[in-house]
């Protein structure tokens, strides 16, 4: 379902299902990405739409690289630590297109029962 940020009128997407979590909040775009205020920190909306925080170590990552696509199925997680190599969402899908390379000690998995990339089930992403 397309929903809209308040102020500017940007327009996002989520999932039916994740609408009525969703339009709890009041959205603006920060960083390029949809994201809400919560007790003065700021929460991107795929936090919200994901029900939860990425692993530790991870962060959520847009698989097709629009920050404005935050169906449930466009949200993967990706590996990030800093200082340590890590890839961008235009680097991942240029490597899966196979357009170009990831950086050197960054790896991709690929999985139909995992989440894209860096193979971590769904169903253990909803019970962290």
């Amino acid at each position: 379902m397309i929903l809209y940020t308040k102020k500017h009128r940007v327009p996002f997407e989520v999932d039916d299902e994740a609408v009525e979590r969703v339009n709890k909040y009041t959205w603006c775009v920060v960083n390029g990405h949809i994201a809400t205020n919560l007790n003065g920190t700021i929460v991107y909306l795929q936090s919200i739409v994901m029900e939860n925080k990425p692993p530790e170590g991870h962060r959520w990552t847009h698989l097709n690289g629009d920050h404005k696509d935050n169906r449930s199925d466009n949200i993967g997680v990706r590996t990030y630590t800093p200082n340590k190599p890590h890839a961008t969402q235009n680097q991942i899908k240029a490597a899966l297109e196979g357009r170009g390379q990831l950086p050197d000690g960054v790896t991709v998995e690929l999985n139909e029962n995992f989440i894209v990339p860096f193979g971590i089930p769904r169903e253990e992403l909803r019970k962290m």
